[in-house]
């Protein structure tokens, strides 16, 4: 069997390099007949031509995906499956209600098990329904679409002509039943016994489940193809931004750029017509278009029912908005949008959300524009930075040879005059911390304040700690969680009941301990070990996540200035909203204090392994020592302007005092990942942010 699955994987890598080798193969021939027909020397140029442009569209597709026919294509299929498999549950739902009604004939349990589905099942439909009603008068309604509606109308007519009589004579037909609120006892049909029109909705039930299952279930391979390029009854851009418009007071607005180009925008708004509420202009993620907002987000909703009006554009490329996608042209894009709310809207209170790609944008419009506030969600500190961090320096730089794009997130967020706040996940997938605007904004931080703007190589200046001391400090720390996981792994072979548990506040946490003699007290010195290293964090991320980090070097070099400029945040604190150097001193302290009480329980032990966990937290202490001594001797530096004013302090200063003392802005510490939705406590924060800002109220 083994032999077997070698063969295959042999066989596969074989034919790979057989189709790579044969488009090399077929470009080579290529030019060299061109040779023929623009001499050598320009068919290799043209090569190099052609190879600029091949790459410049090959990263034009992974920064700008959205605005291309495929990626649009396949968020609406997936969309389109996920709202079909939503609406068949609850008419499932609903179809089990009827089911329990006819054996039990109680009609007010029925209602109170199921009123919230089946509420939601009328509302879907009356919903779908008026959609499609308006795509059929603007004559875009697609096949797929035509036979939903009919089967819609179908469910709705049979539910309609339904009708039930309680004991108390009310009387009312099962579609309004749906999301009848009274208590409705000793329920009969109109035409009971012989209950024909109730068989009949059932039927309807049955027929509608089978139509939704069409479009959400499992196919085979050639079947799930078709459907992926041709079911459009749910999902599309067009049904999307349809079902918008419904559900919020909206208005279409299309802006002209200077070349011509016209912006499609969306402006969602809490009342029939914008008054003197804020608005809020959300720039969407790499992939986003406002159309797929409703579902990929819940902005909306947030913003909305904070009485914040929600402007939503799509960038060039993306949707109805002609053009081609780039930094630049989604900046100016953004001016253009800004100028028409301020000199045209009359809008007095304006902010800025820029989620992931988004951020660079508002971050931009943000500094060059007149805003009150700028929310930079889980975004980078600049382009190059993403491809130098997560593929390295060459295609970091063949990045910036392929396209000329210019973009310094970092030094657009520090010169935004108004008030701004970060979001950033330590734990990000797709925007790693070292790339992270964060980051960023902490090293420009440094780079001014201790360095007169000079640039920092990340791999060649080190901060706070000497080249030496930094390698030992990364050293130590992966040594000590090295010994730390093999001390629970090797506890879990033995069935002892140790084990780590990774979370996304702490890489490593030490859980249970039940060894014998030796092991035991290696076990609960690695646990004390570790809860000393964890008790310090840098903008939200653990001094023992360092060990993970494929350049443990730089990222502890990054670690050190991230926590000299946003200072220390776990654990996340509504009434803490920004990290502070005296609580990143405090929690140093504890560290020091927690090392120090360990070598001096067991740091005469002559155990080989205590004594090289001793010696491991020896240096570790002196170092910290050190750091915790700059902390300190660094303390008038400005950082304090980091720190949240009290209640009292924002209420008596304007908008732009409080800009004047804020400079860095305010991070708030995720733990959603890159894509994911904030919590409860994280999202408390951001609106504290907002009332502070005087953004509300």
């Amino acid at each position: 069997m083994d032999k077997l699955k070698w063969a295959s994987i042999g066989l596969a890598i074989l034919i790979l390099l057989t189709i790579i080798f044969s488009v090399f193969l077929a470009i080579f021939y290529v030019f060299y007949l061109l040779s023929y027909a623009l001499t050598t020397p320009g068919s290799i140029l043209m090569f190099f031509v052609s190879l600029y442009l091949f790459l410049h569209l090959i990263i034009r597709v992974l920064v700008f995906p959205g605005s291309f026919k495929l990626w649009k294509r396949s968020v609406e299929n997936s969309l389109c499956r996920e709202a079909a498999g939503h609406m068949l549950r609850r008419v499932q739902d609903l179809h089990s209600a009827l089911d329990l009604f006819a054996s039990n004939n109680s009609m007010s349990f029925i209602q109170n098990i199921a009123m919230e589905s089946t509420s939601q099942c009328k509302r879907l439909t009356e919903t779908f329904i008026e959609i499609y009603k308006k795509k059929e008068a603007e004559g875009e309604l697609t096949p797929y679409q035509s036979s939903m509606m009919n089967e819609l109308e179908s469910f709705k007519k049979a539910l309609s002509d339904a009708v039930i009589i309680s004991g108390s004579r009310v009387k009312l037909n099962l579609w309004d039943w749906m999301d009848y609120e009274n208590d409705l006892r000793n329920v009969i049909f109109e035409d009971s016994p012989a209950n024909q029109k109730y068989i009949r909705a059932l039927e309807k039930c049955v027929s509608i489940e089978n139509r939704l299952l069409d479009s959400c279930k499992e196919l085979p391979c050639c079947s799930g193809m078709s459907r992926w390029f041709r079911d459009t009854t749910f999902g599309t851009a067009e049904i999307l931004r349809s079902e918008l418009e419904l559900n919020f007071f909206s208005e279409q607005i299309w802006l002209r750029a200077s070349d011509g180009v016209q912006i499609d925008c969306l402006w969602l708004m809490k009342n029939n017509q914008p008054g003197d509420e804020p608005t809020m202009i959300y720039c969407n993620p790499n992939g986003g278009m406002y159309e797929f907002s409703l579902y990929q987000t819940d902005w909306i909703e947030f913003y909305l029912n904070q009485g914040i009006n929600l402007f939503l554009w799509n960038y060039r490329g993306y949707g109805r908005t002609k053009g081609t996608p780039s930094p630049s042209n989604s900046k100016r894009d953004g001016e253009i949008i800004v100028d028409y709310l301020r000199r045209i809207r009359k809008v007095i209170r304006l902010g800025v959300h820029g989620e992931s790609l988004g951020g660079m944008i508002a971050a931009h419009i943000a500094s060059h524009c007149k805003v009150d506030f700028l929310f930079a969600d889980r975004t980078f500190s600049a382009l190059k930075n993403v491809a130098k961090y997560s593929y390295g320096n060459f295609l970091s730089s063949l990045f910036q040879v392929s396209t000329c794009w210019k973009d310094d997130s970092a030094t657009d967020f520090l010169e935004s005059d108004c008030y701004k706040v970060l979001s950033a996940d330590p734990q990000d997938n797709v925007i790693i911390e070292l790339a992270s605007l964060k980051c960023g904004v902490a090293k420009r931080i440094i780079e001014i304040d201790q360095f007169d703007g000079k640039s920092l190589d990340m791999e060649k200046n080190t901060y706070i700690l000497s080249p030496e001391e930094l390698g030992i400090m990364a050293n130590n720390i992966t040594k000590l969680m090295y010994l730390i996981e093999e001390s629970t792994k090797k506890d879990k072979d033995s069935n002892s009941g140790a084990s780590i548990d990774l979370t996304s506040n702490s890489i490593y946490h030490l859980v249970g301990k039940d060894a014998e003699h030796d092991d035991e007290l290696i076990c609960s010195i690695l646990y004390k070990v570790l809860f000393a290293i964890d008790l310090i964090d840098a903008g939200g991320k653990p001094l023992s996540s360092i060990s993970v980090d494929i350049n443990k070097k730089i990222s502890l070099n990054m670690w050190l200035i991230v926590l000299d400029v946003w200072g220390s945040l776990l654990p996340l604190s509504n009434d803490s909203l920004g990290g502070t150097r005296e609580k990143s001193i405090q929690k140093l302290n504890n560290s020091i204090s927690e090392i120090q009480n360990i070598l001096n329980e067991y740091g005469h032990l002559s155990n080989p392994k205590v004594i090289e966990i001793c010696d491991l937290i020896r240096s570790l202490d002196q170092l910290m020592q050190k750091i915790k001594n700059h902390l300190e001797s660094n303390g008038n530096r400005g950082k304090e302007s980091i720190q949240s004013p009290t209640v009292s302090e924002a209420s008596t200063l304007t908008t732009r005092s409080l800009v004047d003392s804020l400079r860095v802005g305010f991070l708030i510490s995720l733990e959603c990942g890159h894509s994911g939705h904030m919590n409860t406590l994280e999202r408390a924060m951001l609106l504290t942010h907002l009332t502070k800002a005087g953004f509300l109220g």
